[in-house]
């Protein structure tokens, strides 16, 4: 069942990983600012450090985005852990200091931060400093490779200085981490159309919708590399699905159009133009 089926659906494995880190980390703190936890269910994990909240602050985070919160321990519930990282090995993550065992499986963990460059990059990313953004992510990576967050991370920064090839590989090296990564795949569907091929851009736009079906952007590209094939009647219906996901988003609308100018109807890329304006201004 590990990998397959829902193994703690009550998420009862919260209460034990919380007792444990209070037992050995929290009791024995005595430094002047509190310890910063995080758990993908702050409400619950309240509860269980209800008597320690003057040594303890919890915080909230997504397990697959937590190198974007400042913590020093974690508690994460097994439930929504990608299969393919249970059964590859990969939960429980790197840093994990106690696991919650269930006939043997790790349904619950708690976890010691490695190191804070994680969220260090993403700081220094969100600043546009993108040098500093790739010195902390290569610094984290030599730490913990298999932190699939930072290989995306890399990638947009490798991306955006150019270094293409390079994210190109960051990109397959996080979804060899988490298949079905939108940010990793919308790299790789970029990249293959902005080479030229079309092809291969149809092939990840489908698996960037099929694993993530309201990634409006891989609708988008599905639509600009069918129109390149000139397959106008198939690329109008790829840029309906991407206004049907984002109604606001311009180019879809420019490229509609464009694609109906192709087909000789002047009136309806006007009407389409002027949608645009209607709900984009």
């Amino acid at each position: 069942a590990h990998g397959y089926f829902e193994i703690d659906y009550s998420l009862n494995s919260l209460q034990q990983a919380s007792q444990w880190l209070i037992e050995n980390v929290i009791k024995d703190h005595d430094g002047v600012e509190p310890l910063i936890v995080a758990t993908n269910d702050r409400r619950t994990s309240l509860h269980y450090f209800r008597d320690y909240l003057d040594m303890v602050k919890v915080v909230y985070t997504r397990y697959y985005e937590k190198s974007m919160a400042d913590w020093d321990y974690a508690t994460f519930y097994g439930s929504l852990i990608h299969p393919y990282q249970i059964r590859e090995g990969l939960w429980p993550p790197e840093g994990t200091v106690h696991n919650v065992m269930v006939d043997g499986v790790p349904v619950g963990v708690v976890v010691k931060r490695l190191s804070k460059d994680d969220l260090r990059a993403y700081e220094a990313f969100d600043e546009g400093d993108l040098e500093a953004a790739f010195n902390y992510i290569i610094d984290y990576i030599a730490v913990n490779p298999f932190n699939e967050e930072m290989w995306t991370l890399l990638s947009q920064v490798q991306s955006q200085i150019g270094q293409r090839d390079e994210a190109v590989q960051s990109a397959r090296q996080a979804l060899e981490l988490m298949p079905g990564s939108g940010q990793a795949l919308l790299i790789l569907v970029q990249h293959y159309f902005n080479e030229g091929d079309y092809y291969k851009t149809l092939e990840i736009a489908r698996e960037l919708t099929y694993n993530a079906s309201n990634h409006f952007a891989g609708f988008y590209y599905k639509a600009l590399a069918l129109r390149s094939l000139n397959r106008i009647s198939e690329a109008i219906e790829a840029a309906e699905s991407t206004l049907m996901r984002n109604q606001s988003f311009r180019p879809a609308y420019q490229l509609l159009a464009d694609c109906y100018l192709q087909l000789g109807d002047r009136d309806m890329a006007e009407r389409i133009l002027q949608i645009m304006e209607q709900r984009t201004n």
